[in-house]
């Protein structure tokens, strides 16, 4: 027969085994980028910026709140104001 304490050794063996794993399941699933691309039903924003990769802003929707007004050729740019 084994003793209680050869039993509680075991029990926390298993017990440190198992968190182990899981706690590096839930690390390394933490790091996954998703490959698909996420789509939205309804999204609610004041402002949404489009960017280009280089971090140059190509468009903004946004209300008259949200718009801000940048020393900027007005040749070069298009904007729709909806009232």
């Amino acid at each position: 027969m084994q003793s209680e304490l050869e039993k509680e050794v075991r029990f926390l063996k298993t017990y440190v085994a198992i968190a182990t794993l899981v706690c590096s399941v839930l690390f390394l699933t933490a790091f996954y980028q998703q490959t698909h691309k996420q789509r939205f039903e309804e999204i609610d924003a004041e402002r949404i910026n489009i960017v280009e990769r280089d971090g140059q802003v190509k468009m903004v929707i946004s209300n008259k709140r949200g718009f801000r007004v940048q020393e900027t050729s007005l040749a070069e740019h298009w904007v729709l104001v909806l009232d």
